[in-house]
């Protein structure tokens, strides 16, 4: 009895050491693929008479989501984070924190006015939109996940904290 107890866990072995074998291409994915997910990010409250000049975004990524970066740094600007609203015309500078085994990863966004009087009206709120890739298979994200994730400093010409500015995403799509 002994013997085929021996004989049953050693096939298991075998077998499960044959499954975790892949012809893998060795490529910086591992040959993961992904899908694109797009949203927008929405800055909503009164300026209270104040221009904006620097609004630091902090967005806290869902597990298995990341932006289409190399070496924390966007391939492309322009096709991870788009501007848009109040907005259009910034040059965003994006950074990409990866997840560890005890945090979550995280993109920086920095949004700094082009013109001495800042940005002086948020409008309907739309701020940017932003490309991130979610890995293929997984549960898809929504808007409600990046709820309580995203934060926002904004400061002003003198660089006062504004108050009272909360940031939101909206209009995910996959």
């Amino acid at each position: 009895m002994k013997k085929y107890i021996s004989y049953g866990l050693l096939c298991s072995f075998i077998l499960m050491a044959l499954a975790a074998c892949g012809g893998g291409g060795g490529d910086y994915t591992g040959g993961a693929s992904y899908t694109k997910t797009a949203f927008k990010i929405n800055l909503s409250g009164d300026l209270a008479g104040k221009a904006i000049m620097v609004a630091d975004f902090t967005l806290i990524l869902p597990a298995n989501v990341t932006p289409d970066m190399v070496s924390n740094t966007p391939v492309d600007a322009t096709g991870v984070v788009t501007m848009s609203g109040a907005f259009v015309g910034i040059t965003p500078y994006a950074t990409y924190i990866p997840a560890t085994d005890t945090n979550p990863g995280k993109l920086k966004l920095l949004l700094t006015s082009n013109t001495e009087a800042g940005v002086t009206t948020i409008g309907n709120g739309e701020v940017a939109t932003v490309t991130l890739q979610q890995l293929a298979g997984t549960v898809p994200v929504a808007a409600k996940d990046f709820t309580d994730k995203i934060s926002v400093i904004v400061k002003d010409l003198s660089a006062a904290t504004i108050e009272g500015l909360t940031p939101s995403v909206a209009d995910m799509a996959l």
